[in-house]
């Protein structure tokens, strides 16, 4: 759950009006010392009550529980038995963005542990015996929030990431995505990693599905024709529309020439059963496919794309040839 982002008081509003008392939020003490402990849980009971606070009184075992368990925030004290707190902050960290926020609990005055706490990617520190109550809670929405933030901003970048690798038509990998994929698997090859196949397809008259029948139908053979590539390439196949009626699938491995032979036929025969149109027209579309393999048949990106368009128009030519 998302904490409440946390108001800033108005003038003549004490401290702890500011403290969202409705925030549900799993929280996990990490602290030997039971007056600092029952301290702690009683100023969280009474400014974050919806919230469960769990106690572990040493370090050993904190990282198992909270791999096992969800918690919105850790507070960790400074001093514990068997080990550091600054060590478990460190070792949090360590596991970049599944970490939950850490707050130091220090004690009073402490400045130089405070800033070695905040070095190691502590959210915050707090003094202990501080006067104000809400100081801990109030670092806790803080740091809950500043996560949250984290995340969508995150899957934010992720989305836009996404989208400029998107075919926005048919949902496959455009162009760019293509450049990045091969350029990938050929500086894995090139490590002594796997070889790997292209499959070059381009829809055979095209054009006149969109001169007589209009783009909008145009639109739906190219969704079409991704869906049904998709339904016959394995899981680990990667398909890519390069623009227009024109796709690439990337296949993981070597296909021998009886698989590939095997794979195109299927592609060719899923891409020309009937499509019925919005009009209600039914439609057949044909294409063509060639093919090239890394590093049977060429060992660069530009090699590759190339045989297999050579490939591609080799087979278009010699089925116009036969419908002549």
């Amino acid at each position: 759950m998302t904490a409440p982002e946390p108001r800033v008081p108005k003038v003549g509003e004490s401290s702890e009006q500011t403290i969202v008392a409705d925030a549900e939020l799993r929280l996990l003490l990490v602290e030997d010392n039971v007056l600092h402990q029952a301290a702690v849980r009683h100023q969280l009971g009474r400014l974050l009550p919806k919230s469960r606070l769990q106690v572990m009184g040493q370090a050993e075992g904190v990282l198992s529980l909270v791999q096992e368990q969800h918690f919105d925030c850790v507070l960790v004290d400074h001093h514990l038995p068997q080990a550091s707190g600054l060590d478990l902050i460190r070792e949090l960290q360590g596991w970049g963005e599944t970490a939950p926020p850490v707050i130091m609990l220090t004690g009073a005055g402490d400045e130089r542990i405070a800033v070695e706490a905040l070095k190691a990617g502590a959210a915050d520190y707090i003094p202990k015996g501080t006067e104000d109550a809400s100081q801990i809670a109030r670092a806790i929405m803080v740091a809950v929030r500043a996560k949250a933030l984290e995340r969508e901003v995150r899957e934010y970048r992720l989305r836009l990431e996404r989208q400029a690798l998107t075919d926005e038509l048919t949902g496959a990998g455009n162009r760019a995505a293509y450049r990045q994929h091969v350029q990938r698997l050929f500086a894995g090859f090139k490590r002594q990693g796997p070889g790997f196949g292209m499959a070059l397809l381009d829809l055979d008259q095209f054009k006149p599905v969109n001169d007589q029948y209009g783009h909008l139908s145009g639109d739906a053979v190219l969704v079409e024709t991704v869906r049904r590539i998709q339904s016959v390439v394995r899981e680990t196949d990667v398909i890519f529309r390069l623009g227009g009626d024109e796709f690439a699938v990337v296949l993981s491995g070597i296909p021998a020439q009886a698989d590939w032979e095997a794979l195109s036929a299927r592609m060719m025969e899923v891409i020309q059963q009937p499509l019925r149109l919005e009009s209600g027209e039914e439609i057949i579309c044909r294409g063509s496919v060639g093919y090239a393999r890394v590093p049977e048949d060429v060992q660069e990106p530009e090699a590759l794309f190339r045989l297999a368009d050579e490939r591609m128009y080799a087979v278009k030519g010699r089925a116009r040839a036969a419908r002549r």
